[in-house]
């Protein structure tokens, strides 16, 4: 096909096999690690994003929330679990809304009060753990 001597020179023809597994005694073929290796470089590269992007976000907003009643219910539930990571965000709202929350119904649309003092508190906690993740990093 071309005639230039460096060509010719080449060797196109590697053997498929990179090496055979020796208890099952299987030859692990090239492509198949590279097709593997695509994986792993891509959950690396795609972590690295995820990771960058979570810590460039600063706050979260109301429509981030995509259901405040089962929010509250979750909330209501780690008010007596002091072992339970959302505790931290219950400490932290304001006291006229963690004596409500209790009594807070599901089927109830929370007030814009709630909402805002619940944001309130997830981002006051979300800018303590950055802060902790910044300096563990």
């Amino acid at each position: 096909m071309f005639n230039d001597p460096i060509l010719a020179w080449l060797y196109w023809n590697p053997p498929r096999e990179l090496f055979t597994v020796p208890l099952i005694d299987r030859p692990i073929v090239f492509y198949g690690v590279f097709f593997v290796a695509g994986f792993v470089i891509g959950y690396f590269l795609l972590s690295a994003m995820f990771k960058q992007k979570l810590l460039a976000s600063n706050k979260i907003q109301a429509h981030d929330i995509a259901s405040w009643p089962a929010l509250i219910k979750y909330l209501q539930v780690s008010l007596s679990h002091p072992e339970d990571p959302l505790y931290l965000i219950t400490r932290r709202l304001d006291l006229k809304i963690r004596q409500e929350l209790p009594s807070f119904q599901i089927w109830q649309e929370a007030s814009n009060f709630q909402k805002e003092n619940i944001l309130l508190a997830i981002n006051s906690a979300l800018q303590q753990s950055h802060g902790h993740l910044i300096e563990s990093v």
